[in-house]
């Protein structure tokens, strides 16, 4: 096992743990100061019914670029303690910071975590289907929320990441109407889940698009020590399903029941006016990258 480790200081609001697979060798490129850095695409494995979401991994200082240039194409890696970002312009997720271990994936697990603080942007509408869901299918009725959570990336920097809940209705860990009920613009909440990443050729245009959400699995409101507000599991989660993928590993999806996505769900989610600093659409990843572990989406015609 090889270790790089990056110096870069991490923000505590904002940590990734993630298994990836790197699809090209490292590059040059600049930063919005004109200085040299260098990037790394690659994919992390996707979540159950998901794809794959691809990530741009950066190193800005010498030590971190001297150690970034021993990674190599199609390198199995674990980011530890990484530092995620959104640059909405680019619709591009990229990481930085923590530590790289290069590991082997017939022995490593898939990891897919992320932990965020920050302000929800908007108030969520109730009747607006790409905020609020309701779905009913041969297992139940369901519902899924999204909100926009605005994250401080140190200084005067902000990133905007969209974060969806998506259980059964009345269920016992029901993030869902957490989002709906507590939070409104400018509500602090911190949420633990993964990235979860949908792709699909649009059937008017014939242009692929993908949409990359945090998906929650834990989350608490931060109004006030007196008033804070935690939703906890009363039970487990049941019949986790399977999914092949990680060098013929396994991992557990987190939910045990079909993951609704369609088109119309893609839409950018507006922003509700400035939450300092000044709103920007919530962040719709696009383009579909290239899938190590199968073939990609032939079609846009998903269970719902």
């Amino acid at each position: 096992m090889v270790r790089y480790t990056l110096e870069r200081k991490l923000s505590p609001m904002n940590k990734c743990f993630l298994s990836v697979q790197t699809i090209e060798d490292p590059k040059e490129s600049y930063d919005w100061r004109n200085k040299l850095i260098l990037t790394c695409k690659a994919l992390v494995p996707a979540m159950g019914k998901g794809d794959p979401t691809q990530i741009t991994l950066k190193a800005f200082s010498d030590r971190d670029m001297n150690r970034m240039q021993q990674i190599k194409k199609d390198m199995h890696l674990f980011i530890s303690a990484g530092m995620l970002r959104y640059d909405y312009k680019a619709k591009e997720l990229s990481v930085s910071g923590g530590q790289v271990i290069r590991v082997n994936a017939e022995q490593f697990p898939i990891v897919n975590e992320v932990t965020m603080t920050g302000d929800c942007g908007n108030d969520i509408d109730l009747a607006d289907g790409r905020q609020v869901k309701f779905i009913d299918s041969n297992k139940g009725k369901f519902v899924k929320a999204t909100q926009t959570l605005v994250v401080n990336v140190g200084g005067k920097g902000y990133d905007y990441f969209q974060i969806e809940a998506f259980n059964e209705v009345g269920a016992s860990l029901d993030l869902a109407s957490m989002l709906m009920d507590r939070t409104r613009k400018g509500t602090p909440l911190s949420v633990y889940g993964y990235l979860s990443t949908h792709q699909w050729i649009d059937k008017a245009s014939g242009v692929p698009k993908s949409r990359t959400v945090n998906r929650i699995t834990k989350g608490r409101t931060l109004t006030s020590q007196s008033t804070e507000k935690t939703i906890k599991p009363q039970t487990e989660v049941a019949s986790p399903k399977e999914v092949t993928l990680w060098g013929g590993q396994t991992t557990t999806e987190p939910e045990s029941i079909p993951d609704p996505q369609t088109p119309e769900e893609t839409i950018d989610l507006p922003v509700q006016g400035p939450v300092e600093p000044p709103a920007l659409p919530a962040p719709v990843s696009a383009g579909i990258p290239v899938n190590p572990w199968g073939p990609g989406i032939e079609d846009d015609d998903r269970p719902f």
